[in-house]
């Protein structure tokens, strides 16, 4: 039987990583090498992963200096021994049978990429978590997709789904060296899983949300640095120009439009959050998506609502609360006709 390592980073996850590794020793499919990767935790996650391991030798705890996400899962990659590789953040859970279906599935459709979708919890939420005996039963429906499919997947309106690597099940032969780049904060696993995908693997989609995401104040996302986002952009730009480098036009555009989303976003929680340093950062980011050519191939409204909020955010203040009147005029028009 094929073994499959679950490589698992850690850092500071003393509140729920006892959840998450008893979700993965709970799985249905009993072969599997668990690698938990401590980035240095300085709470007590290295305890409870030792804890956990004297009961289940299926557990190999690992340590590292504190370098990152990024770093603990290249270590991972490095030493683990099976022939398939699943991806589980420490704050996350995931569903019994989820590897074991995952796993039947890919050896039925010779695919070398498998993931489930996601529900997103809150702390209180996760806590309360229990699989419906009903749900466990019942029968399973999946997508699947071709090489060229699943690279195209990235790029749609739900691409988001292989934006991260949580929950991805991989063939370990078919992406052989490719590592997360360390030094990228944030969007890394958007980086590591588009390369992937640009060597066009055979993919099925588990249409049952099997892996459970924690939203949480401490999670990264809340605690990240203006230099982190600043990072994330940096990901998107390499995605984009890649594309655009390879004629790839509609990619590159869209990928165009959510840097500038992103950029906007950002400058906006700056400014709410009265964060001069993040404000700053983000607007040299704003002057710099200005000068990139590509820009001036999105639509003209967007184009010019962009220069507006980087230029005059009071004006563009003004005409947002304009444009959001007059569309609310015309929706209520719409539904009295």
């Amino acid at each position: 039987m094929e073994k499959i390592s679950v490589v698992i980073p850690v850092y500071n996850s003393e509140p729920y990583i006892e959840q998450c590794i008893r979700s993965v020793t709970a799985q249905t499919y009993p072969y599997l090498e668990i690698l938990i990767v401590d980035d240095g935790s300085i709470d007590q996650s290295r305890e409870i992963c030792e804890r956990l391991a004297c009961r289940d030798d299926r557990i190999r705890n690992l340590s590292q200096t504190h370098q990152g996400a990024s770093s603990a899962r290249n270590h991972g990659l490095d030493v683990l021994q099976g022939e398939y590789v699943f991806f589980l953040d420490s704050d996350d859970a995931i569903h019994p049978r989820l590897l074991e279906e995952l796993l039947r599935q890919m050896k039925r459709s010779h695919a070398e990429l498998g993931f489930c979708l996601q529900k997103r919890m809150d702390d209180d939420r996760m806590e309360q978590l229990r699989w419906d005996a009903i749900e466990c039963e019942q029968e399973l429906e999946w997508n699947a997709m071709s090489g060229q499919t699943a690279e195209e997947w990235f790029f749609s309106e739900k691409g988001d789904e292989l934006w991260g690597i949580g929950g991805k099940l991989i063939h370990i032969p078919f992406f052989g060296s490719l590592r997360f780049e360390k030094d990228i904060a944030l969007g890394e696993d958007t980086l590591f899983l588009y390369r992937l995908l640009r060597k066009r693997p055979q993919t099925i989609r588990l249409c049952m949300d099997w892996y459970c995401y924690r939203i949480h104040s401490g999670s990264t996302t809340y605690l990240l640095s203006s230099a982190g986002c600043v990072d994330y952009l940096r990901c998107g730009r390499l995605i984009r120009d890649q594309e655009a480098q390879e004629g790839h036009d509609e990619f590159a555009l869209r990928w165009e439009k959510f840097i500038l989303w992103e950029v906007r976003r950002k400058l906006i929680n700056a400014r709410n959050r009265k964060d001069p340093t993040g404000y700053a950062a983000f607007r040299a980011e704003a002057v710099k998506e200005q000068k990139n050519p590509l820009l001036h191939r999105i639509p003209l409204r967007s184009r010019c609502a962009f220069s507006c909020f980087v230029l005059c955010y009071p004006l563009y203040s003004l005409l947002k609360k304009v444009e959001d009147l007059l569309l609310k005029k015309i929706n209520l028009s719409r539904k009295n006709t």
